[in-house]
């Protein structure tokens, strides 16, 4: 006996081959219904150009469709367990947290539970901090920070601090922080770095920063008992 499959729409009809040359006794396979198990990469950068993704899970077939936040996404079929959907520049423009489904076709099918799919904040990067140095007599220091990833989300994290300090943030490259006196009570190096809040976002890398035991950088206006202001 000979199966013969055929796939009629989204449909797959199975037959038995006749001796004769014709087929028999019909049936109509049922598609199941899809399960949707995670999405890779799992969050992509508010701003992003257009990028692919992969959706995994069971039960996917030819015919399975992906909607993204109730509308309707290209995708590719890999096999049972993967698809690949496109996401344009302008699914990606905003921060958002979306929501992934997937359907397979009738006879049978249904709809998988929706799966979150995060846009958020970079992961930032910094390239230099000014002044990398300054003396452990100054009252507070402000930081100039150039990097990448910055935004209104931003906070800094000085040294070993579990808490950030809220930044000016200038631009995505550059931000301002204002660092008071009592978090560099002795002269050594510090570390700075920048945290973006989720979603998304992550620690950067740390940049040192050396404080130093100079009462008092040259060339520094004195003013000395019983003398007149001079410079040294």
């Amino acid at each position: 006996m000979l199966l013969v499959r055929r796939l009629v729409g989204s449909a797959l009809i199975v037959s038995v081959a006749g001796a004769c040359g014709g087929d028999s006794t019909a049936a109509v396979v049922s598609n199941p219904r899809p399960t949707l198990l995670g999405v890779t990469p799992s969050i992509l950068n508010a701003g992003s150009a257009a990028a692919t993704v992969r959706l995994s899970g069971q039960s996917f077939v030819f015919g399975s469709r992906v909607f993204l936040d109730g509308t309707v996404r290209a995708a590719r079929f890999v096999n049972s367990d993967a698809l690949d959907v496109d996401l344009s520049a302008n699914d990606l423009a905003a921060m958002d947290t979306l929501q992934f489904v997937v359907v397979n076709p009738e006879p049978g099918g249904g709809t998988s539970a929706a799966l979150p799919f995060v846009i958020g904040y970079p992961t930032p990067t910094i390239t230099s901090v000014s002044p990398s140095t300054f003396s452990s007599r100054t009252s507070s220091v402000f930081l100039t920070i150039v990097g990448s990833g910055f935004s209104s989300r931003t906070l800094v994290i000085w040294d070993a601090e579990t808490a950030g300090f809220v930044a000016n943030v200038t631009s995505a490259n550059e931000l301002r922080v204002q660092i008071p006196s009592f978090e560099f009570p002795t002269a050594r190096t510090y570390t700075v770095r920048v945290h973006n809040l989720p979603p998304g976002g992550g620690d950067s890398n740390s940049l040192p920063v050396v404080v130093t035991a100079n009462s008092m950088p040259p060339n520094t206006l004195r003013i000395a008992l019983g003398e007149a202001a001079r410079f040294h």
